[in-house]
């Protein structure tokens, strides 16, 4: 989990997102009945100044990229969406993008590592 071994950015990164659409199942799991919602999405690629110094081929490459991202006001649209529309006011545990309920990966729904990962998080927050 914590890519102590063979760390690469790009596979932290996806395994992060993938530990967010768990996390939040799990979550939704936890609170059913308590009148809690949660849920997960994807804002897009969200232009930002993440590799704003970045110089030489990344710094190109950002500023190449960026001109097909999505502002942060759009990127914030789904969210906002989900914190205050009365029509998915009573749905948790689901993923959107662009406002729409959409099925993760076939990974993503897997109950078993849901769990698994929220014992974890427990453990590394000292709150087993």
């Amino acid at each position: 989990l914590q890519m102590q071994k063979n760390y690469s950015g790009l596979k932290a990164y996806s395994a992060s997102k993938l530990c967010n659409i768990l996390f939040t199942r799990e979550l939704a799991n936890r609170t059913s009945g308590m009148g809690i919602t949660v849920n997960s999405l994807h804002p897009g690629a969200i232009r930002t100044n993440l590799f704003e110094d970045s110089h030489g081929v990344l710094g190109f490459l950002a500023r190449i990229t960026a001109l097909f991202m999505n502002s942060p006001a759009k990127g914030a649209d789904t969210s906002t969406f989900l914190a205050a529309d009365p029509d998915v006011g009573l749905v948790t545990g689901k993923y959107f993008v662009k406002r729409r309920e959409k099925m993760p990966s076939v990974e993503a729904q897997n109950k078993a590592h849901a769990t698994r990962l929220w014992e974890i998080s427990e453990i590394l927050t000292g709150l087993a």
